[in-house]
């Protein structure tokens, strides 16, 4: 369709539709549409849409309002530009490509008063789904005067987890304004519908816009979107205005978010006052006290005795003693803060720090640095922290063939260290992000595809480069062949290292390519069933793996000879439990190391329980690794340095992965907030670590930091005031940092709140911000008492 002119192709869609059924036919008005003969072929189709809506059929669930979502999903992303400015399909795809169009502004409103027209209504939430964040929303009441933007997701998706910094932005370029992002979680697996495992999902990814568990796909399917993730644009009076699936549309969604704004404004229909949200505290289950969180991946020192962990969700790696639980070193921020920096073990920074192998010689650790898209290299004996490969931006290259910053990277989630003969060093990396394992030379950074298309899909081949994997995210080498945990096809896979490269699939999955053959059943082959594996391991003289079966909450045993899969340890449901079989229980496990100094003990990276878990391939035992009280929170600080100190004054004081937020609604220009803080009946203020509160998003102002003081009994109290230079309409958060202490148990922890605030002329002069400390939901902080 190339050659056709947009008004042709528009032409096609309408005239397809018709075929399908009378009546069930709306269009939307294109400027390309000119000829006679054009106007002709609408006219009998304008007026059966005409008669219908003069006939009341304009609720939602009608046939125009059906087939008008389906068209939207189905043109919106490739046709936007030709529907909205006429031009020829090369163009339009330049535009929904996202390329900068100094038009753009000009032809979304003219997208906009077109689509406008027709009111096309966006089926509203069932009352029936459970909310995150907030109460029940509706179209109808709380978001009515608002812009919207649905994200149609499911948590276990890599492409839905590459939104998600997308939509952290557009949330911070307009904070104050009627707009807001729902969270639409659509699950494609069967543990992803259940609502306390999407509040872990939430809190691990920082997501703190409101979220609606959509467990039938009652959303998903009403409002016609067909892939994850989709974004959904929603106009104040709850009509659609544009659809696009996939990822990578940023520019495009955001050229149309300040369109709709500026449309709707114009009209008088929005809504300015603030929408409430409040978030609860981050970790609702796993360990309690656990100074981790969501640890991801861990590995084994064949020498000493050093147990490396991805502390995940604190952005750190910690090198622990596996005897006593002792921490040997830090690697990362104290406080939990993300980024990509090298430097020593105190400077350096990672995002959301995944796989882990140690060099031959033990003294480097390679780390996948996923949400930073970098291959780290940690240098044990100098302390120094340096980037391999990637340089913090999401790559979309397929091939490779470029080193150190140059190479763009993709999610990479495990790596190995490749067999090779003596004086070469080779690193596999799953490449999450574009379903391809690469290979990258430890010395120079030089990074390339080593097998896959990257074609999400479980294909094998008699030539690596000729599979296809799905989000591979864990890896293991045996022998002569690479294990692969290939999570979305739910397999285990096994590539050889020989030769061109063939590979099968040990257990689980289908016989053809798809992508939804799950479930949990142990077996042969493809009559056995695995739920996103994030993990392998080899045992036994590699003569076996095992693999994480983590969305069964399950170990399980596969004889790559056999083709088999039995169940070793867990029940099948979430939980936190020490024992054999099935009284043994795991939530989420991600990460599986085997131990080369005891062939009989696997470490398990037990993701959703904060916790590290020992198996015991002889006794078929589970037990909980004890940390030692030495291992600090990421509020404490790797060296036992204060949290706040040498740090600019506008980054947290406080964990905010575990922190709750709190909406506020409007202030005054210098207004007052007087912060209250209660601290439950048998608990006390640290006596050597004062509280303390931080405004965020004032600027440099000096009077944006102070002390919270202690009042009567168990109250602390303090004023701030919203320095005069903050614009109208800012945004910004007040940050609360409690410590506090356990009379009778003599443990000490930390407690945060973040209340947000908009600054508006006109708004009160004065609010009461209320911290009432919790006691379940804080984490044990080391020497503080």
């Amino acid at each position: 369709m190339r050659g056709l002119s947009s008004s042709h192709v528009f032409l096609l869609l309408v005239i397809s539709a018709a075929v399908l059924g009378k009546g069930t036919v709306a269009f939307l008005p294109v400027p390309g549409i000119k000829s006679s003969r054009e106007r002709a072929l609408i006219r009998p189709l304008r007026a059966s849409l005409n008669q219908e809506s003069s006939s009341g059929k304009n609720d939602v669930g009608s046939s125009r309002d059906e087939f008008l979502r389906g068209f939207l999903a189905a043109a919106t992303g490739a046709m936007t530009g030709a529907i909205a400015t006429g031009r020829e399909p090369r163009a339009a795809e330049a535009v929904s490509a996202g390329d900068v169009d100094p038009e753009r502004p000009q032809t979304v409103q003219t997208y906009l008063e077109d689509i406008d027209n027709y009111n096309l209504k966006c089926p509203d939430f069932p009352k029936n789904l459970e909310w995150v964040n907030t109460g029940p929303l509706s179209f109808q009441k709380e978001l009515r005067g608002k812009v919207v933007l649905l994200d149609f997701w499911t948590y276990c998706c890599i492409n839905c987890m590459h939104t998600l910094p997308v939509l952290a932005r557009l949330e911070k370029k307009y904070a104050g304004e009627p707009f807001t992002v729902i969270g639409v979680h659509s699950a494609k697996f069967e543990n992803e519908k259940d609502t306390r495992n999407i509040k872990e999902a939430i809190a691990r990814y920082q997501i703190q816009h409101p979220v609606v568990n959509d467990r039938d796909m009652q959303m998903f399917s009403a409002v016609g979107v067909s892939s994850w993730p989709s974004l959904v644009l929603v106009g104040p009076r709850g009509n659609l205005l544009s659809i696009w699936p996939g990822e990578g549309n940023g520019e495009k969604v955001d050229a149309f978010i300040q369109g709709a704004l500026a449309f709707y404004d114009g009209k008088g229909q929005l809504d300015k006052a603030p929408l409430k949200v409040s978030r609860a505290s981050g970790s609702r289950g796993g360990l309690p006290g656990s100074p981790l969180s969501y640890p991801g991946k861990l590995h084994v020192d064949p020498a000493l005795p050093r147990l490396f962990v991805s502390d995940s969700g604190n952005n750190r790696v910690l090198v622990l003693d596996r005897k006593t639980g002792a921490l040997l070193a830090a690697i990362g921020s104290a406080t939990g803060e993300p980024g990509l920096e090298d430097g020593d073990f105190e400077s350096s920074r990672f995002t959301n720090p995944q796989g882990l192998c140690l060099s031959v010689d033990g003294r480097v650790l390679y780390v996948c640095d996923t949400d930073a898209h970098a291959l780290r290299a940690i240098d044990l004996e100098k302390k120094v922290v340096s980037t391999l490969a990637g340089n913090g931006e999401q790559g979309f290259d397929y091939t490779g063939g470029k080193g150190r910053r140059e190479q763009y990277l993709s999610s990479p989630w495990d790596v190995v260290l490749k067999p090779a003969a003596a004086g070469t060093s080779t690193l596999l990396v799953a490449m999450a992000g574009t379903h391809q394992i690469w290979e990258v030379d430890a010395l120079s950074g030089l990074a390339r595809c080593y097998s896959g298309t990257g074609r999400e899909a479980e294909t094998n081949a008699g030539n690596r480069l000729d599979a296809a994997w799905a989000q591979p995210s864990g890896l293991a080498v045996g022998g002569q062949a690479l294990y692969v945990a290939d999570s979305e096809s739910s397999t285990v896979r096994e590539l050889s290292l020989e030769g061109s490269g063939k590979s099968r699939t040990l257990v689980g999955g289908a016989l053809g390519t798809s992508l939804f053959a799950f479930g949990d059943k142990d077996g042969k082959g493809a009559q056995a069933r695995l739920q996103h594996p994030l993990a392998v391991s080899v045992v036994r003289g590699d003569s076996q793996v095992v693999v994480a079966d983590s969305y069964n909450h399950k170990l399980k045993l596969v004889d790559p000879t056999q083709g088999t899969v039995k169940t070793l340890v867990g029940s099948g449901r979430p939980g936190l439990r020490d024992g054999k079989q099935k009284q043994g229980e795991l939530w989420e496990p991600g990460g599986l190391a085997s131990d080369p100094t005891n062939p009989n003990l696997l470490w398990v990276a037990d993701t959703n329980n904060h916790a590290v878990r020992v198996f015991d391939l002889v006794s078929n035992e589970l037990t909980t690794f004890a940390l030692d009280k030495d291992v600090p929170t990421a509020e404490a600080g790797a060296s036992g340095k204060e949290a706040g100190r040498g740090r600019p004054s506008e980054r947290s004081i406080l964990n905010r992965r575990r922190s709750r937020v709190v909406d506020l609604g409007p202030v005054a220009k210098q207004g007052r907030v007087q912060l209250q803080v209660d601290v439950p009946e048998g608990l006390q203020f640290t006596a050597t670590r004062t509280s303390e509160w931080q405004l965020v998003g004032a600027g440099a102002a000096a009077d944006t930091r102070g002390i919270i003081n202690k009042e009567s009994g168990a109250k602390g109290m303090a004023i701030v005031t919203i320095p005069s230079t903050v614009e109208d309409g800012a945004m910004v958060e007040l940050e609360s940092a409690v410590y506090f202490c356990e009379e009778e148990k003599g443990v000490c922890r930390t407690d945060g709140v973040v209340f947000r605030l908009q600054v508006k002329n006109g708004g009160p002069s004065r609010i009461v911000a209320s911290h009432v400390v919790e006691r379940a939901s804080s984490k044990p902080r080391v020497g503080a008492a």
